[in-house]
């Protein structure tokens, strides 16, 4: 049995479908892209990324008053607490899965000095994204290599491919996304939850009906 499962995976099918399921995201942009470009020449309307301005900004630095720091202070804290959870959560939710360790005091530094540089080229808050991390690791990223190529092909596509991105449509976006992080729901472990202690299991619900339905801050500070 070993045997015949190694030669299907050299078989040319297992490899084509392979690279058609690494780059399936890929493709589904390329080929909604096209579909929207053919609906929207026939006067058809569709809701698309749309113009995407070119270029990086560059660096600047901004110097606030007193007072104005001090009103920013409980909205900073605020959003903080729920980048650093959101962070956290998709850490350990990857390290549990592929089986490492992560330290939550290494993940907050490299998010400070990460949102303080950020801020210099007038970027929002950044913090670790479930759905981008779920479809990062969909596509087969296994190593912090992943982010470099990310960050570098973001960059040249910045650059230089900004007109590309005009046609394609937002539903694809949403489709890419649901996909990926539905593959990371674990009915086994809230059923696991309810039965070795049902009041864990009742918090995960609350928590999971009221950041869907009310809103990511109340759903962090449950």
């Amino acid at each position: 049995w070993k045997k015949r499962n190694k030669n299907n995976k050299n078989s040319l099918y297992y490899r084509i479908c392979h690279v058609l399921a690494v780059g399936s995201s890929l493709i589904a942009i390329i080929l909604g892209s096209i579909v929207s470009y053919c609906f929207v020449s026939n006067g058809y309307t569709l809701q698309i990324v749309g113009y995407v301005p070119a270029g990086i900004k560059s660096p600047s630095f901004a110097f606030l008053d007193f007072d104005t720091v001090l009103s920013m202070i409980p909205g900073s804290f605020i959003i903080a607490m729920i980048s650093f959870a959101g962070n956290w959560a998709v850490a350990k939710k990857f390290a549990t899965m592929n089986g490492y360790e992560v330290n939550a005091t290494q993940e907050l530094i490299s998010q400070g000095l990460m949102n303080i540089l950020g801020v210099m080229f007038n970027g929002f808050v950044a913090s670790g994204g479930l759905a981008r991390s779920a479809v990062n690791a969909e596509s087969g990223a296994k190593t912090q290599i992943s982010g470099v190529i990310s960050a570098l092909l973001m960059i040249l596509a910045l650059e230089l491919l900004t007109r590309i991105f005009y046609y394609i449509p937002l539903g694809i976006f949403g489709a890419i996304i649901e996909v990926s992080v539905a593959s990371m729901i674990e009915f086994d472990v809230m059923i696991e939850a309810y039965n070795l202690e049902k009041h864990d299991c009742i918090v995960m619900w609350t928590t999971f009906l009221v950041t869907f339905f009310v809103g990511i801050p109340t759903g962090v500070f449950i």
